[in-house]
């Protein structure tokens, strides 16, 4: 007499909500990370060795060597700096000011100074390290 065993069936997995679940996790990441932001003027940033990181939550400022400036992509006039510099307090802790090389030191000086009147109690200048070769195109 022959004894039938139970058949066993095989196990398969189905990878494919898998693969779903993490494509939708990784366009979900994608969207929701914060990059850095990076300004569109090219300016040719002075050299130092001590170049401290710059924050996520700072307004930068850029100066154009033709002594433009720039906030947030727009051109802003110097006469206007004042009150953009105090519209955009609440909403930043430092402000950073991105000048070219060649930028009076005077007129760096009056951005900074317009920018601790406006409210701003963390000051910066963006600076490269002197082995950095980022500088404008």
């Amino acid at each position: 007499m022959k004894l039938v065993g139970r058949q066993r069936t095989q196990v398969q997995v189905d990878l494919t909500p898998l693969v779903d679940v993490v494509f939708i996790l990784l366009v979900f990441v994608m969207l929701a990370a914060s990059f850095a932001r990076q300004p569109a003027v090219a300016v040719a940033l002075p050299e130092a060795h001590a170049t401290p990181p710059t924050s996520g939550q700072t307004l930068v400022i850029t100066i154009e060597r033709d002594g433009r400036l720039w906030i947030d992509g727009a051109v802003v006039p110097s006469d206007a700096l004042a009150e953009a510099l105090t519209s955009r307090r609440s909403s930043f802790r430092g402000l950073t000011v991105r000048a070219d090389g060649q930028v009076a030191l005077a007129r760096a000086v009056k951005v900074l100074d317009t920018a601790r009147h406006a409210g701003f109690k963390r000051l910066a200048i963006a600076t490269r390290h002197p082995t950095d070769a980022t500088g404008p195109p």
